[in-house]
């Protein structure tokens, strides 16, 4: 089976596992839909969802270390072409 991380994250919760808190955000996010990021405790990670591996070396995990910073990663992160050229 092959779950993005989101997916890998719910299977594991329903299961009983404890999971960090987490916000799963799409291309039609709003600043609005980042309220409740703010109760997260920084830093906090944005990674992009795709079935492959390496997405740190590809750039597409970034460190966010304050609220302000949250929606320009997350523009500059759905802007980015994958290794197999997909568009996150």
């Amino acid at each position: 089976m092959i779950l993005k991380e989101f997916e890998g994250k719910q299977l594991l919760q329903s299961a009983g596992l404890l999971i960090p808190k987490s916000v799963l955000i799409g291309r039609d996010f709003a600043i609005e839909d980042l309220q409740e990021a703010e109760q997260l405790q920084f830093p906090v990670y944005i990674k992009a969802q795709v079935f492959h591996g390496n997405r740190e070396l590809q750039g597409l995990i970034f460190k966010v270390t304050e609220f302000t910073q949250l929606e320009s990663k997350i523009s500059e992160l759905f802007g980015t072409v994958d290794q197999f050229g997909e568009i996150i």
